[in-house]
């Protein structure tokens, strides 16, 4: 039960600035094709034009202000995943569930957040995937603002994460 509360604060929490913690170096860009992540078993295919983070398992794009990481958890199950989180009480965390849906054909679960980062509203749709075994989470972070323009980009790659 501990290690599904860290997951789950480890999900929620990822707050990373990444344009002020990125060290200055060359860092791959992606083209729009699927990349093998790093020490995974997981593929997932970015949008084209972001920089990707091996080491963190993420992906971000500076101009469009937009992210996605993805998370592996072996030792929780996609339905605890889910289960805790439909019972969780995000009011406390400064945050807040403004949508959830199950997907077709036991495809996953996806949830948006809404919470402010420097005063600006920022949603974050978490998309987790797995079995009775384990479970795999896709963060994508973008501007309130700019949903209308990046989060079908967004979503698309979260739901290309396979094994």
């Amino acid at each position: 039960m501990k290690n599904l509360i860290f997951s789950i604060s480890f999900i929620l929490f990822q707050l990373i600035n990444y344009s002020q913690a990125l060290p200055k170096r060359n860092l791959p860009i992606t083209d729009g094709t699927p990349i093998k992540l790093q020490n995974s078993i997981y593929t997932i295919t970015p949008p084209s034009g972001y920089l990707y983070m091996p080491q963190y398992a993420s992906f971000m794009n500076n101009e469009k202000e937009t992210s996605i990481t993805v998370t592996e958890h072996d030792s929780s199950s996609y339905y605890m995943m889910v289960t805790a989180i439909l019972k969780s009480d995000f009011s406390k965390q400064r945050m807040q569930l403004i949508d959830q849906e199950e997907l077709k054909d036991g495809k996953g679960f996806t949830f948006t957040f809404l919470f402010d980062v420097q005063n600006i509203p920022v949603e974050r749709m978490i998309y987790i995937k797995g079995d009775s075994k384990k479970c795999v989470v896709v963060n994508c972070n973008y501007k309130q603002v700019d949903k209308i323009k990046y989060l079908g980009e967004l979503k698309e790659s979260a739901f290309s994460i396979s094994e």
